[in-house]
């Protein structure tokens, strides 16, 4: 801290900064004089059962960074500084790692044992959300398709409806669906709501104060993201076809090295350009309620570290699959009960 005691026995009669040290020195103070000629005499300490406000208090008065601590006595204990008195006063409670997921209905933040903010409902609309914007890129791409295929004049829709089309079409059923999804969640506010979870879940793990001007401050990029592992997905895809039809089978090795590699980089550009985007006041203060209401879980809660299985349970994830299964088995009926060719699914 910069700071030294001087003491007679145990009892305190000054302190040494290295500022004043410093400075005697290069006044031209032989080091062999005693610290008594420089030191700053009778201090005026804290007492061990002094108050947070008294000493934050004690700070602002003197405008010292440290200040010595003494018993009743008048014998020495230790030092305080500010820093870490601020540090002590402003830190909230640390619940762990913290998951989370944007839903239409705001932030739904959980540490595997208590949660806060969205609740069960708006988890299973946020599945439902999500595989319906699936299902317009798809219809998106096959869209795209049709409009190439008519400029090119060549049958797309015998290729899509009997197999045996070209590569091109292939590549665009396979790749155009969550190209087109990534476009789509750009566009709508999901993405700022997105955005503010991973500002405010930053916001907890780095202890900071759960205030706007705080939690605006934070990246909106955050490294455990599901984006990650979903682009993480395609580029293996993508990088395998690559590698295989230029190296042969050594080529899967490469792939997947490649992949290893990249994928968070290539996740992380992601997130920035097509997942999340700025978020607006509202959403980052909804989210930073759901943080409050989270922590106000934890602190209540006896259960310190809960299993796997109920970690999975309560990550949200059952309640968006239910979701995102209901919409796409509704589809698959209304499909066969319109009767389109099995290629355009």
């Amino acid at each position: 801290m910069g700071v030294v005691a001087v003491v007679d026995g145990p009892f305190l009669v000054g302190i040494l900064t290295s500022t004043r040290l410093e400075f005697a020195l290069l006044d031209g103070v032989s080091p062999l004089n005693a610290v008594s000629e420089i030191m700053s005499p009778n201090p005026v300490p804290l007492l061990p059962s002094s108050s947070v406000e008294v000493a934050m208090s004690r700070f602002r008065e003197s405008g010292e960074s440290v200040l010595p601590v003494v018993d009743a006595d008048g014998r020495y204990v230790g030092m305080l500084s500010a820093l870490s008195l601020f540090g002590r006063y402003h830190t909230p409670p640390s619940p762990g790692v913290v998951g989370g997921m944007a839903t239409p209905f705001g932030v739904f933040l959980t540490n595997g044992e208590v949660s806060g903010g969205a609740g069960k409902g708006a988890l299973v609309a946020t599945g439902m959300m999500l595989s319906l914007m699936f299902l317009v890129g798809t219809a998106l791409s096959v869209l795209a398709i049709f409009v190439i295929g008519n400029r090119l004049d060549q049958p797309v829709l015998t290729w899509l409806t009997h197999g045996g089309g070209n590569q091109w079409v292939d590549r665009v059923i396979e790749y155009g669906p969550p190209v087109f999804f990534l476009l789509l969640v750009r566009l709508i506010p999901l993405s700022g709501t997105h955005a503010a979870e991973h500002m405010v879940v930053h916001a907890i793990e780095r202890h900071e104060p759960l205030t706007y001007d705080v939690v605006k401050r934070m990246p909106r990029v955050h490294p455990r993201c599901g984006t990650n592992l979903a682009v993480g997905a395609l580029l293996f895809m993508f990088l395998l076809r690559v590698s295989v039809m230029t190296l042969g089978d050594v080529g899967a090795l490469f792939g997947l090295l490649g992949t290893m590699l990249l994928w968070r980089q290539v996740g992380a550009f992601a997130q920035y350009f097509f997942t999340t985007k700025r978020p607006n006041r509202a959403q980052v203060e909804g989210a930073i309620r759901s943080a409050e209401e989270l922590l106000l879980k934890y602190r209540s809660s006896t259960r310190v570290s809960p299993s796997f299985s109920r970690k999975l349970w309560n990550s949200g994830l059952p309640y968006v699959l239910l979701g995102a299964t209901s919409v796409s088995v509704l589809f698959l009926f209304l499909a066969d009960w319109l009767g389109l060719p099995p290629g355009l699914l």
